[in-house]
């Protein structure tokens, strides 16, 4: 009996030991923390610790979870052993489906009609992260009308049109009413773009894909998790970038900020400080509220600090807009450009972080008799000439695509294709536009000046590798 309590405490406190579940979960997170373990890879055990401090809790979560997700329970070995063995196993089994049963009776139709959402499968992935971003939508939420009085919005700078209280952190229950309320919003776009019953084979394929992602995007975003979900990140990034070497070294550069002694208990204070600005989407509100941007490892260590971190400038969005940060209750105020780029299905770009410089020297007669039309380099841009340049792009772009959308032949127009081409097509323009102006600030002169320190070192490098082939 004592043996059948201490095996109770460990499943209710998610401590079961990985080699004890005996289903495809306990295998897989097994192997992985295995492999953390092994002596001769300890420079890798360093590394993944900062992405998978502990795995038992999270595997237990996931595994609790799908014990109660009707349907996927099938896939666990466990479950069903507990089915076959009869009795008392098989009533508990059967009791825990019953319960993920009442989930999906309660959350998938909140989810359908937008009341309570998981993951926001409609903006799911990492093309569609910026219009994420810039609606605000914290994962595990429900979100209604914002019924505060004006006097009591200002107290709280909660003046967004709508309200949002996210319950992300009380796993498993809220990650298994976020995979049914995804279900919800999964079949209410699947209806809005049904290709018809000779298709059912193909919509039953895209239901059961956005289902998996469904379950792995909802874990990924649990508070338990949050390494895995840098990890994932960090990937995504790699994949995309041009330079992957130098993302790599900005993440080494926020893993060493994270060692910093105190920033991680500093973190969870929050409106430490009292200074406040005046944004363009929620008003007069406290500068400690909203995300900071951090490129320089100065500023990563600083941003953990409450109160300090206000010398920082804030991060934007697309549409150069402030970003609240996370928190339990929040307020949310998306623009009507990003709702019709998401309507459209446009996916916009972040501002990189490196300007594109046509660069040559004047000094250097050889150098500019062989540069006849110069050299073009990607100059990395530092905090403050990065802030202020996403901020001119980003208030082109909302200016252009707001008269845009506007417009009588925009609104008049039914075919989403065109409007998709007009979207680029105005945002292309700003992103020019913007650029003009930036070349018109003191700061791009410096820029110049490192692009021709560039340009001179490609050429020369350039000229060597010429010679040792000759």
């Amino acid at each position: 009996m004592t043996k059948l309590a201490f095996e109770a405490a460990q499943r209710r406190t998610f401590q079961t030991p990985l080699s004890k579940r005996n289903d495809i979960v306990g295998d897989i997170t097994g192997q992985v923390q295995n492999l953390k373990n092994i002596k001769s890879l300890n420079p890798i055990t360093i590394l993944s610790s900062q992405y998978f401090t502990f795995l038992r809790t999270p595997g237990n979560i996931l595994g609790a979870v799908l014990e109660r997700s009707p349907g996927t329970n099938r896939i666990l070995r466990s479950y069903r052993d507990d089915l076959a063995k009869g009795g008392a196993a098989a009533e508990i089994a059967k009791a825990k489906s019953v319960m993920g049963w009442a989930f999906l009776a309660t959350f998938a139709p909140l989810g359908y009609f937008g009341i309570f959402h998981g993951s926001d499968p409609d903006v799911r992935g990492r093309k569609k992260y910026e219009l994420k971003k810039a609606a605000n939508k914290q994962p595990k939420s429900f979100r209604f009308h914002n019924f505060l009085s004006d006097e009591i919005q200002e107290i709280t700078g909660l003046t967004g049109s709508k309200l949002q209280l996210s319950l992300n952190g009380f796993e498993p229950a809220i990650m298994l009413a976020a995979i049914a309320a995804d279900i919800g919003a999964i079949i209410g776009n699947m209806q809005e773009d049904f290709s018809g019953w000779e298709n059912i084979h193909k919509e039953f394929y895209d239901f059961m894909t956005a289902y998996a992602l469904s379950i792995g995007d909802n874990l990924l975003n649990t508070s338990v998790l949050n390494g895995a979900g840098r990890l994932t990140d960090l990937i995504s990034h790699m994949k995309m970038s041009n330079e992957p070497l130098d993302v790599a070294k900005l993440e080494g550069k926020k893993i060493i900020s994270g060692l910093v002694p105190f920033t991680m208990l500093l973190s969870y204070f929050d409106d430490l400080g009292s200074k406040e600005i005046q944004t363009e989407n929620y008003g007069l509100v406290n500068k400690d509220d909203f995300r900071k941007l951090n490129i320089e490892f100065k500023s990563m260590v600083q941003k953990n600090i409450p109160g300090f971190e206000n010398d920082l400038y804030l991060d934007r969005d697309w549409l150069a807009l402030p970003v609240p940060k996370f928190s339990v209750l929040s307020s949310m105020e998306e623009h009507p450009v990003n709702i019709e780029a998401a309507k459209i299905g446009y996916n916009p770009n972040k501002v990189r972080k490196k300007m594109m410089v046509t660069a040559y020297s004047i000094e250097n007669e050889e150098l500019a008799a062989d540069l006849d039309y110069g050299i073009q380099v990607n100059v990395p841009l530092k905090e403050k000439e990065y802030a202020i340049y996403s901020y001119l792009v980003g208030n082109h772009i909302r200016a252009d695509l707001t008269e845009l959308i506007n417009s009588a032949d925009y609104k008049n127009e039914v075919d989403k294709t065109a409007k998709l081409e007009a979207f680029k097509d105005a945002v292309e323009t700003a992103k020019i536009n913007a650029k003009e102006d930036f070349k018109a600030t003191d700061l791009y002169a410096a820029i110049e000046a490192r692009a021709e320190i560039q340009a001179t070192e490609k050429w020369m490098k350039k000229q060597g590798d010429l010679k040792g082939l000759n």
